[in-house]
């Protein structure tokens, strides 16, 4: 099957395969599986074949991303020794370039980029903390870039709102996983301060899917920074206000419910002592 995804002269049999390969993974391979079927023996072939197939036609790489999410997938597991670990700044390199093609766009090829991104993230080990932190920078350049891109067209603007919105879910799974651990949580917090000023960017283009993720990386924030997060309120409050009473936006209303109680959570007592005691009453 790996070799009829590089060499099969149809792009349909190629992407059929891909798909059959995610389908592979997903079903046999993890924790409860009792011979995995992928192991240091073969991890690197078939690493070295999907990375390959993301630069095929749009369908092909869809699916070649779609079978990468789910190798990453089975190593979830707390404990788990992961044999794709050496190969994690070339996974996240080929990612990155798909996500930047030109047909990209056009399909869905993107966003499955971002969620495979975001998935080998979530289950790498502490080992590729530091290419975490790395990619951490350069998210937030490109969401900086993204926010500040002028004189767009309407139809350029709905895909840049749909790249931010995407940036932001990226962001919030690197804050959750380099929160999680205090040699990365120090260095992140680091960040806080610009990375919050990017977020309220986002809020000031009013795109319901950019803001909704958006506010689910900050919820992710809060929980890291805790009490300190009072300071970024009186600032945020006004956006949080606004998106609690945007009952047309349901999606971002709801989203918005969970963070005001992740906040709370974060804040502990000085939740009674900030500008966001209005959330009390």
């Amino acid at each position: 099957m790996l070799s009829a995804l590089v060499k099969d002269t149809s792009n349909h049999v190629k992407g059929t395969t891909a798909w059959t390969l995610g389908r592979m993974f997903e079903f046999l391979h993890n924790s409860i599986v009792g011979t995995p079927i992928i192991n240091e023996g073969n991890a690197q072939q078939i690493i070295t074949v999907l990375l390959q197939s993301m630069k095929d036609v749009p369908n092909v790489a869809e699916r070649a991303c779609g079978a990468l999410y789910f190798l990453a997938q089975g190593y979830e597991d707390v404990g788990l020794i992961s044999p794709i670990t050496p190969f994690f700044q070339d996974i996240v390199h080929a990612l990155l370039t798909v996500t930047h093609r030109e047909e990209a766009t056009k399909s869905r090829l993107r966003t499955v980029a971002y969620e495979t991104l975001n998935e080998v993230v979530r289950c790498s080990t502490d080992e590729t903390a530091p290419l975490v932190l790395q990619l951490f920078s350069n998210i937030m350049i490109e969401l900086h870039k993204c926010l500040e891109a002028q004189n767009l067209s309407a139809d350029e603007r709905e895909k840049q709102n749909e790249l931010i919105g995407l940036l932001c879910g990226c962001l919030q799974v690197i804050i959750q996983k380099l929160g999680s651990a205090e040699p990365t949580k120090y260095i992140f917090l680091q960040y806080a301060d610009q990375i919050m000023g990017l977020f309220i960017k986002v809020f000031a283009r009013r795109n319901a899917t950019a803001d909704k993720e958006a506010m689910l990386a900050i919820g992710a924030l809060a929980y890291v920074i805790g009490p300190d997060f009072a300071k970024y309120l009186p600032e945020l409050y006004n956006f949080l206000e606004m998106h609690l009473q945007n009952f047309e936006e349901y999606q971002v209303c709801a989203v918005t419910v969970g963070v005001v109680g992740d906040i709370c959570r974060a804040l502990e007592d000085k939740i009674l002592h900030t500008t966001s005691y209005k959330f009390v009453k």
